[in-house]
């Protein structure tokens, strides 16, 4: 499923897996979706309106700018238009320009979050309902915002599964999968939400 998919679900069926990426690098053209085409299977992309100001990239804990994230390639509008066609890929935001919301006032908040939505919509043609905090940085403003602003549903980088009933649908979790991890930290992963 996409996120606004599930997000609509009020009991999730079994085995239901949401991919998300966010960013909206070109590499997930590039790599991810031949395999999501060849074995039908929906993602959620989370892009950064302005991805191509090559400035924006951090690293998450030292707040320092990363040269290695800022060289690389993002997703061209061809690229998106091409994937959306596809049926199997949703776009939500990532902000105008992937910043730590906590850091900004309450008016920067609501032009980071409601404006990335509208633009997308606009440029795109398409319901902008998912959300992902840049970083996993947010506060109750933001998630405030988030819901005020239209959307359905919100992503963190907070690691773990929970019961979907249960959940806040404006910060849920997610378990990371980094391709410098193993097999058995994927399938640890995968079953328990966890590699430890």
């Amino acid at each position: 499923m996409t996120m606004s998919e599930l997000a609509k679900c009020d009991v999730v069926p079994p085995k239901t897996v949401v991919l998300t990426f966010d960013d909206g690098y070109a590499d997930n053209y590039a790599n991810a979706f031949p395999l999501l085409k060849k074995y039908k299977m929906k993602a959620t992309i989370y892009l950064v309106v302005n991805r191509f100001h090559q400035t924006w990239a951090s690293d998450k804990d030292t707040k320092q700018s990363s040269q290695e994230l800022n060289a690389e390639p993002m997703l061209s509008h061809e690229m998106v238009q091409e994937m959306l066609a596809s049926g199997l890929i949703e776009f939500g935001s990532h902000t105008l320009n992937h910043v730590n919301l906590p850091t900004l006032s309450y008016e920067q908040k609501q032009t980071e979050i409601a404006h990335s939505k509208i633009m997308l919509e606009e440029q795109y043609a398409i319901l902008c309902d998912s959300f992902a905090y840049p970083f996993g940085f947010f506060d109750q403003d933001d998630v405030s915002l988030v819901a005020q602003s239209g959307y359905t549903n919100a992503v963190t980088t907070q690691n773990g599964y929970e019961a979907w009933e249960n959940a806040n649908k404006f910060q849920l979790k997610r378990v990371m999968i980094s391709g410098r991890q193993g097999m058995i930290d994927f399938m640890l992963k995968i079953t328990k939400g966890k590699n430890r």
